[in-house]
């Protein structure tokens, strides 16, 4: 199930409108229905996590693994760079999807793939972030 499916059942189950749930968040109604939508998943982490506490879920139980990481990403290196992290994890997803690889195994891959992604950016970052004065 979506994540957009999954909030939505627990909006309704506790009753309450869109326009509540994002006052709560203190986002607008807009972005709100757009996760409803699975159109987005939040920007940061502190929303998602405000969500999980009205809805009386964990992180996990709203979204995959995968998510999770994009919101990470996003939240680091912004939209290009979560742009460029779904290519680059949908490529190797890709990848193993054909082969006889056991889901442990295409599991832990994948979990390595995605700290490799983010520690690669620490570093370039630190080698190369820096500005001459």
């Amino acid at each position: 199930m979506t994540f957009g499916k999954k909030v939505k059942i627990l909006r309704t189950e506790k009753g309450w409108s869109q326009k509540e749930v994002a006052e709560q968040l203190g986002i607008t109604m807009r972005a709100y229905q757009n996760y409803e939508l699975n159109n987005v998943l939040p920007r940061k982490k502190d929303i998602l996590t405000k969500l999980c506490e009205m809805y009386g879920v964990t992180k996990g139980q709203l979204l995959d693994d995968n998510d999770l990481f994009y919101i990470d990403v996003r939240e680091r290196y912004g939209a290009k760079g979560e742009a460029q992290a779904k290519k680059i994890l949908g490529e190797a997803q890709a990848y193993l999807a054909g082969g006889d690889i056991k889901d442990e195994d295409r599991e832990a891959f994948m979990e390595s793939f995605m700290r490799m992604y983010l520690r690669s950016k620490e570093l370039a970052k630190e080698k190369y972030g820096k500005k001459k004065k």
